[in-house]
């Protein structure tokens, strides 16, 4: 008597940590690196050291976040890549356009997907505030020449009460930010960007998980929002193409142990996120700004570092 064959099971997607990613790694960092040393004020020193200093803060932040994501996954089961890094020099104020992983299968269950998501978010807010704190404590106060038209770079809400704390600017003058303050800066900006609650982005995974199929509207929601503000300000109308092309609404998850709800200590921890971006929001990430032409010159004029923080 023949045995009945046993049922196999399909093997697991196979990740290919492909030889791309260590080359995009160096690459981003020398893209980085450039970036920090092109944009080099002469008040803090070496232009080299400045890049230094720059490039592995943002590269740090960058990819703890990914990793983030990497060791959740990899936690619960999910095949997933290393972060692949993006060189964007020249054309970038960061030297990047940031990191990603590639997950092959999706998560099964509504505690994995959140667990996943809101990894790599946690892990960029948190790094980024000792980063900010190091590169505020290395930043300087200066008297204000008329230098000419100058990019300046908005600030989130936990960003100004930092330097808040820690300076006392008088009139006349203002705060010029070392690299690596600016790389903390960046920090939180990414974090904010990733927190949108919308498509694919961290926080449409974490809006995803918490409402299901109910979050597209808050994916709708954002879109008009973000939409109507780039309109008004023309600071995220390339974000507003970008979620657009990106798609507001998440893949539809099948699994039966997605129909179980998230715990309340993960619930608290999605209004947790909502909170984190609400504090690294930047409403107008940079504009320019143009010298008044009755303003007074001042002796001594200093050039100007980029990015400057208006008080």
């Amino acid at each position: 008597m023949q045995e009945p064959e046993k049922p196999t099971q399909a093997a697991p997607p196979k990740v290919n940590n492909s030889s791309r990613i260590p080359l995009l790694f160096v690459l981003t960092y020398a893209s980085v690196w450039i970036t920090g040393y092109l944009s080099a004020d002469p008040g803090f020193g070496s232009a080299a050291v400045q890049a230094w200093l720059f490039a592995n803060s943002m590269i740090t932040i960058l990819g703890t976040h990914e990793l983030g994501h990497y060791f959740v996954a990899r936690h619960y089961g999910v095949p997933v890549t290393l972060p692949f890094f993006i060189p964007f020099p020249l054309l970038s104020p960061f030297g990047t356009l940031g990191a990603f992983i590639s997950m092959k299968a999706m998560p099964g269950s509504r505690k994995a997907l959140f667990d996943i998501a809101i990894a790599g978010p946690l892990m960029s807010f948190f790094l980024s505030i000792p980063v900010t704190l190091i590169g505020l404590h290395l930043s300087d106060v200066r008297m204000v020449t008329n230098y000419g038209s100058y990019l300046e770079y908005g600030d989130s809400l936990l960003f100004r009460l930092l330097v808040e704390i820690m300076f006392d600017i008088p009139e006349g003058y203002e705060l010029f930010v070392h690299p690596m303050a600016f790389a903390g800066w960046a920090g939180f900006f990414v974090t904010a960007l990733n927190l949108m609650p919308a498509g694919q982005l961290d926080g449409g995974h974490i809006a995803y998980a918490c409402l299901g199929d109910k979050s597209r509207y808050l994916s709708y929601f954002l879109f008009a929002a973000v939409t109507l503000f780039a309109l008004f300000t023309g600071g995220y109308l390339v974000w507003s193409i970008l979620l657009l092309l990106l798609g507001l609404r998440h893949p539809r998850m099948y699994t039966s142990e997605f129909s179980v709800p998230l715990d309340p200590r993960r619930k608290l921890l999605a209004i947790a996120s909502m909170v984190i971006l609400a504090l690294t929001f930047v409403p107008v990430p940079v504009r320019t700004v143009f010298p008044d032409p009755v303003q007074e010159v001042l002796p001594e004029p200093v050039a100007p570092s980029i990015p400057m923080i208006d008080i």
